[in-house]
This record gives structure tokens, sequence and C-alpha cells, in this order.
């Protein structure tokens, strides 16, 4: 229900532009250094809930900033299939939850959140959701390439 939530509330015109934001996000986040100024403003808070809101904010923010740029008419999946964007949505949802869980300490998870968490936080488990929606995005974006032969 959650994929179909992501991919329906974005749309085809917004998929890109999330999963552009989400790495953008994941990559600035890992570069902030004035977390140290956060920390102190927002006392008593443990630093995984202040990095995981970082994240968020950013990614909220970058989404916002790439929504209102020539990127959103640029980047879009017009001309792609219900079930592509809902594969796409889906691997977007593994990717967000695989960066959050990666946020937690190791001994935060109960039995049934370790088991499910082993496919989100391992370092191979990471790798591969964070390779696996540029793929497919890149995929889709080639199928759709209108050619412009003259004949």
């Amino acid at each position: 229900f959650a994929v179909f939530l992501v991919g329906f509330t974005l749309g085809r015109s917004r998929l890109l532009l999330a999963l552009i934001s989400i790495y953008a996000a994941v990559l600035i986040e890992s570069r902030f250094i004035y977390f140290y100024l956060i920390k102190n403003y927002i006392k008593n808070t443990p630093d995984y809930f202040i990095r995981i809101g970082l994240f968020f904010a950013l990614y909220f923010l970058i989404f916002f900033i790439l929504n209102r740029s020539l990127l959103r008419h640029r980047l879009t999946l017009h001309e792609t299939s219900f079930f592509s964007l809902l594969f796409l949505a889906l691997l977007q949802l593994g990717f967000l939850a695989s960066i959050t869980l990666s946020y937690f300490p190791a001994g935060a998870s109960t039995n049934a959140t370790a088991n499910i968490s082993g496919y989100f936080t391992t370092k191979n488990a990471q790798l591969i959701w964070a390779v696996l929606p540029l793929l497919a995005a890149l995929f889709l974006r080639n199928k759709q390439e209108p050619s412009n032969h003259l004949s």
C-alpha cells in the first residue's frame, strides 16, 4: 500500500526528483559540519534521531527546490507504464528504509525488526538499495527517449 501511495502521490513528473533529492540529502547530511550546533540546541535527544530529522529536513528542502526548478519538466516519466512506476517507487522506499535504519545503533532493534533490518542495514544491502533505484531510473529513462530520425 505504501508503494502505491508514494507512486501515486509523487506522480510521474516528481518521482525522479524525489530520487535525486534522496541522494543529495544523504550526501549533504553525511558531510554536514554543523551537527554539533544542532545537537547543542536539541539537548537530551539521541544523535541518531537528530541525524534522521536532519536527513528528512534536507530531503524535503531539496525536493522543494528541485520541484520549483527547470528540472521538474526535464526529468519526467510521462511515457512510463504504471507498473514500472510502482517498481521505482518500491525501490525508493527500500532505499529510504535502508538510509533510515542505518542511523539507528546496532542494539536498537528487536528480534522481529532484526530479521527485516538485515535486508536494509548491512553494507551489501545498503549498496544494493543505493544502486538499484539508479539503474531502474536509467533504464526507464532510456526506454522513453523518443527517436528523432528523419526518413
